[in-house]
């Protein structure tokens, strides 16, 4: 029951209060998997978790997956609180990552109670916020890895020095406020009390407004001028920052400082001449201890902003759009819209550029406006393809993996398997060639094949998606094109995964290739008999065996699966050592490490180490021994580790 929980907010709030608080509220548990709120269902429930792990991710329209956006184990992390605002739908689904429990109300019955005791309200909200933000620190933390490319463009070239006398007439207050979508919900005699607490406050350029982790001291609303928005990774050597700008009127520039969270959770810097409406901290606290009904709404509004900007961070962060130049690009259309025609072919362009499918059609419209648009046009696109270098490279590299498949798809009948397997590598070469990739360690290669060659298997970027939903696969197909085929003239024998039923275009592109299907726990539940099982494991040693005794590479991953690379590899299975251990003639085995491969070619060094090889025979006293194979098969994994941590640091080094 809920009589031995204490909220910890209770010291200040009416204990009367909070026992009916609690009273309407039950303890609920929840299994490992389960579902507690799903995105866009309605918001009925509001839940803070007193223990476990959950999942917070989101589905993006026309998409298959969710995507994992956060977790948090933290007590008290509030689930389901875009209950609280229109239209009263969640945000996210939340998923128990372990066994959980939670205190759980109606939204319906904390909206009528907080009708009766508004200061409760007040006080469960602020609760509330404090305990979102953690969520929202994690979202940018994130997002700050990327930098480099998250940012919005904010070197727009303003006059230095503008002198408060040229700024523009101040326009009156309450007018401001009932334009500024924060405060639209608010009736005019509250605003002229919000008004009564208010001051100006003007800033130079560049001039600090607040401090990230320093003390809130109250509200900022943006009156004129420009502001930056800026978040500091904390506890990092190298920490980066993501930032943003507002410069539109009546935004909210800082809100910190109207709930009970004492430290700045970002930093504001005036990016030109800037005044700003400045409520005290205290002078709120006042105000909202004397207005119970007005400080309860203000404190449901925080929770609709703070919304907001988790609900962009969120989106951002799994977006698979080309940030920055996309937003460089768009903000040097805007600012010169006023001088282009409404009809210019330059305004499609940063929409074009939103999908893979039409980056092409983007590039395009700006070669012929460079050719025949006005001076203004023509300035614009070329401007436009200086800044689109990476993802021109991007472009270009996507349309490779487009000509691979075709290349298989539309591969003659007559061809063999094999012949079509070199064309597929031949196709693979000439698109890894648009990017660059880092490889050491060539002198490694075996002079003869005839080899095993394993690698941490990497998941593929979901911006390198085929429009038929299939993904060619860019580490395996980097051993079997650059590798085995460039230096042994034949693109080798891989093992892959058997798909599922749906995965039409992973059917047609590998049983044109003739590769060895295995089943993985990514292929769909195979329901067999022990004596079956055995009969197709025999089979797969038995061909996998034939390969290498005809001189061809095997090229498999150990792992059954694919990882990012920080989490690359995952446990090792025995089987392309077992394979080593049976071979009629003892293959070398090649180890080839990658990193960066699961990221998007602007985002990241691709880079390729190639291990010395070995024999099996030189690590394992007897490989047929398989309590030793096994032993053996674990401490390798754990040393393959340390190689990708290797080939990690030499991308940074890049």
């Amino acid at each position: 029951m809920t009589d031995s929980i204490t909220l910890p907010f209770s010291t200040f709030t009416n204990e009367n209060e909070m026992e009916l608080l609690l009273n309407k509220a039950i303890i609920v548990e929840k299994s490992e998997g389960e579902i507690i709120t799903q995105q866009f269902g309605f918001g009925t429930k509001f839940y803070f978790m007193l223990s476990g792990e959950v999942n917070f991710s989101l589905h993006l329209e026309q998409d298959k997956d969710n995507y994992s956006i956060g977790t948090s184990k933290e007590m008290w992390t509030p689930i389901g609180w875009s209950g609280f605002r229109f239209p009263n739908r969640y945000a996210t689904t939340v998923q128990c990552t372990s066994q959980c429990a939670f205190i759980e109300w109606e939204h319906e019955t904390l909206k009528n109670l907080f009708k009766q005791y508004p200061k409760l309200g007040f006080n469960f909200y602020n609760f509330t916020l404090e305990k979102s933000l953690a969520l929202i620190d994690q979202v940018r933390e994130r997002l700050s890895n990327y930098a480099a490319i998250e940012w919005e463009n904010v070197t727009n070239k303003y006059e230095a020095g503008r002198r408060r006398g040229s700024m523009e007439p101040q326009h009156d207050f309450t007018d401001l406020l009932q334009q500024s979508p924060f405060f639209e919900v608010f009736e005019d005699h509250e605003l002229k009390k919000i008004e009564a607490i208010t001051e100006v406050k003007y800033y130079r350029r560049k001039e600090q407004i607040y401090q990230q982790g320093e003390n809130s001291d109250g509200f900022y609303i943006l009156n004129i001028g420009q502001i930056l928005l800026q978040y500091t990774q904390k506890n990092k050597e190298h920490a980066q920052s993501l930032m943003r700008s507002i410069s539109t009127r009546g935004m909210i520039a800082g809100w910190v400082g109207a709930t009970s969270l004492d430290k700045n959770d970002i930093s504001a810097i005036a990016v030109q001449y800037t005044s700003v409406y400045f409520i005290p901290k205290e002078e709120l606290k006042i105000l909202f201890n004397q207005y119970p009904d007005l400080g309860l709404r203000f404190s449901k509004r925080l929770l609709w902003l703070l919304s907001n900007h988790l609900r962009s961070a969120r989106t951002r962060l799994i977006s698979q759009q080309f940030e920055k130049e996309i937003l460089a690009i768009t903000n040097l259309i805007e600012q010169n819209c006023t001088q282009l025609s409404v009809s210019s072919p330059i305004h499609k362009v940063p929409h074009l550029l939103n999908s893979n499918l039409t980056v092409k059609d983007a590039f395009k419209c700006l070669s012929k406006t460079l050719k025949k648009g006005n001076s203004l046009e023509r300035s614009l696109a070329n401007n436009c393809l200086d800044i689109l270098g990476q993802t021109n490279k991007e472009f270009r590299f996507f349309q490779g993996l487009k000509k691979v498949f075709k290349s298989v798809i539309e591969a003659p009948p007559s061809l063999l398997p094999k012949e079509v397997r070199n064309i597929s590598a031949k196709a693979f070469v000439s698109a890894f060639s648009q990017i660059p990739i880092k490889v050491v360690g060539w002198e490694n290669l075996p002079k003869k094949s005839g080899n095993i060659f394993i690698y941490n298997h990497l998941q593929n970027h979901p911006y390198y998606t085929l429009p038929n939903h299939f993904q060619l696969t860019l580490d395996s197909h980097f051993i079997s094109s650059v590798i085995s085929y460039q230096h042994y003239g034949d693109a080798g024998m891989r093992v892959v995964r058997v798909p599922r039923t749906f995965e039409y275009g992973h059917q047609d592109y590998y049983n044109r290739l003739n590769y060895i299907n295995v089943y993985t726990k990514e292929s769909e539940t195979l329901e067999e008999t022990q004596e079956q099982k055995q009969a197709r494991r025999a089979l797969f040693f038995s061909e996998a065996t034939t390969y290498l005794k005809q001189g061809t590479n095997l090229i498999l991953s150990p792992e059954g699966t694919s990882n990012l690379t920080q989490d690359s590899p995952s446990e090792f299975k025995i089987g392309a050592f077992q394979l080593a251990a049976i071979a009629e003639k003892e293959p070398l085995i090649v180890p080839i490490v990658f990193a960066n491969f699961d990221k998007r070619v602007n985002k990241g060094v691709y880079t390729v180490i190639i291990k010395p090889p070995f024999l099996l025979s030189s690590r394992v006293k007897n490989p047929k021994d398989k309590e030793a194979l096994i032993n053996f098969t674990n401490s390798y994994q754990q040393e393959f580790k340390q190689h990708v941590q290797e080939a990690i640091a030499l991308s940074k080094e890049i």
